[in-house]
C-alpha cells in the first residue's frame, strides 16, 4: 500500500511517503506480515526515515503479534516494539489490544481497537490509546513525558471490490501541553 501525507503540527508542515508490502503467507497458513518504509526528507516533526514490520500467528480465533519500528529524526532515533493480541469474535467484530514501547524513552502507550468488517464491502473501528509519551521541549533542552489519551472512528466503504472511499475522525488530550482534534477523507485502490 503506498501513502501519501501532508501533516500539520504547531504551524509546521511537512509530507511524508510511504509504503508498506504484505505478506502471501496468510492465504495458505496462519502466519502472515508485513515490512513498511517511509521517507520525509525535509521533516521537522516527523521521522526522516522509517522502517520496520509485523509479523502475526493464528491461534484458533486468535492471532498474536510482534512488531518492530525504527524512526529517524533529525537530532535523533528511536526503536519502537509492539506485541499485541487479535481476538475473532463474532458477527465480523474483532478486538485487537496492542502496547507499543519505547525503551529509550521509557514511554508506552495501550492501544485497544474494535474492528468490524461484516463483510468485504465494509469495514469500521474504534479505537482507544492511553499512556504517556515524550515530547522535547526546546526551551528545556529536555524530554518530557506527558500522559496522553486518544480516540479515533473511521469508517471504510468499498463500492467496488478494487476501490474504497472513507472518513476519520480522531481526538487526542496530551496533558499540559495541548488537545487535538482532526478529521480525513480518503480514497484507497487495492490491487
Amino acid at each position: 500500500m503506498l501513502n501519501a501525507l501532508d501533516a500539520y503540527r504547531f504551524g509546521l508542515h511537512d509530507n511524508q511517503v510511504s509504503l508498506d508490502v504484505y505478506s502471501k503467507l496468510g492465504e495458505k497458513t496462519k502466519r502472515w506480515g508485513y515490512i513498511s518504509m517511509s521517507v520525509s526528507p525535509d521533516a521537522q516533526f516527523l521521522p526522516k526515515t522509517a522502517f520496520g514490520g509485523e509479523i502475526y500467528q493464528g491461534y484458533g480465533k486468535s492471532e498474536i503479534s510482534l512488531g518492530f519500528r525504527r524512526m529517524n529524526f533529525s537530532d535523533t532515533s528511536i526503536n519502537m516494539f509492539f506485541p499485541g493480541i487479535i481476538y475473532y469474535l463474532s458477527s465480523g467484530f474483532a478486538l485487537n489490544e496492542k502496547i507499543y514501547i519505547i525503551p529509550q524513552n521509557a514511554t508506552f502507550s495501550l492501544v485497544s481497537t474494535l474492528n468490524y468488517e461484516p463483510n468485504y464491502r465494509f469495514r469500521g473501528l474504534y479505537s482507544l490509546a492511553a499512556g504517556n509519551a515524550a515530547d522535547r521541549i526546546g526551551s528545556l533542552q529536555d524530554l518530557q513525558k506527558y500522559d496522553t489519551v486518544s480516540n479515533r472512528l473511521r469508517a471504510e466503504y468499498r463500492f467496488v471490490p478494487a476501490v474504497s472511499i472513507g472518513a476519520e475522525i480522531s481526538y487526542e488530550y496530551r496533558a499540559h501541553l495541548y488537545n487535538t482534534y482532526g478529521a480525513t477523507l480518503f480514497s484507497s485502490y487495492w490491487w
